[in-house]
């Protein structure tokens, strides 16, 4: 359509000549997070140009010789959710020594927490849901998943939302637990966990069609990780 023209025409014009993007907002992005978040939108409408490969082997070449983005869970998880959806398999020496990294960095109680300074009020139902639909790309690392699994279970409210009535947490967790399907056992046994966050979203949804956030006070990031959320339950639970 014309205005996801404009939107990617948009995206296109911050690029910067080494093929990253930096923040336009108050809101002080580092610029591995604004890069994947752009790339995001170009991969997520098919965008088969040029600034696309720009970008990538921008973020690529950003990656550690540790194997992370930045010495943080947050940005490594993404970076490295990206370049699965850009089609990077998990047998890429990038991907490899990302995973490993996540893995190493996973802390005892089975939860990850960014150490990145913008971030630091995010809390660890923030960044564990990320790592373990990153990592549940590969189909590997199950003993690692499983702990932050465990983890996320734990700390899911009796009314199935996550946080304090946080539509941005409870739609992250709803996505690890939507992300395992290429683990049977774990997809089975995290179900109800899913629909009881699936049921939290169908009762507490604004008659403007929006949910009521925590930490974050953009409405817009709250319904868009609420959306990802029930999409990808809706596409594993109930489109077979």
């Amino acid at each position: 359509t014309s205005d996801m023209k404009k939107a990617v025409t948009f995206i296109l014009s911050q690029q910067q000549e080494e093929g990253c993007c930096k923040a336009t907002s108050f809101f002080s992005w580092n610029e591995v997070e604004t890069t994947t978040a752009a790339l995001y939108g170009l991969v997520s409408v098919d965008y088969k140009g040029a600034a696309l490969n720009k970008g990538i082997n921008w973020l690529i070449k950003k990656q550690k010789d540790n194997g992370s983005w930045n010495d943080d869970c947050w940005d490594t998880s993404w970076a490295l959710y990206l370049l699965f959806r850009y089609n990077y398999p998990a047998s890429n020496p990038i991907i490899k020594s990302a995973c490993q990294w996540l893995v190493d960095d996973q802390r005892d109680d089975g939860s990850w927490k960014t150490r990145l300074p913008n971030l630091r009020q995010f809390e660890s139902l923030w960044t564990t849901p990320p790592v373990l639909f990153a990592l549940a790309e590969t189909a590997q690392y199950q003993e690692t998943i499983i702990k932050g699994l465990k983890y996320l279970n734990k700390k899911q409210n009796k009314n199935g939302s996550f946080g304090r009535k946080d539509a941005s947490k409870t739609g992250l967790a709803l996505l690890a637990f939507s992300s395992l399907s290429k683990y049977p056992d774990l997809i089975e046994e995290y179900k109800p966990s899913a629909e009881r966050a699936v049921q939290w979203f169908l009762s507490n949804q604004r008659r403007n069609g929006t949910w009521p956030g925590g930490f974050h006070p953009f409405d817009v990031i709250d319904t868009a990780f609420s959306i990802w959320g029930i999409n990808k339950f809706l596409e594993i639970f109930i489109k077979k």
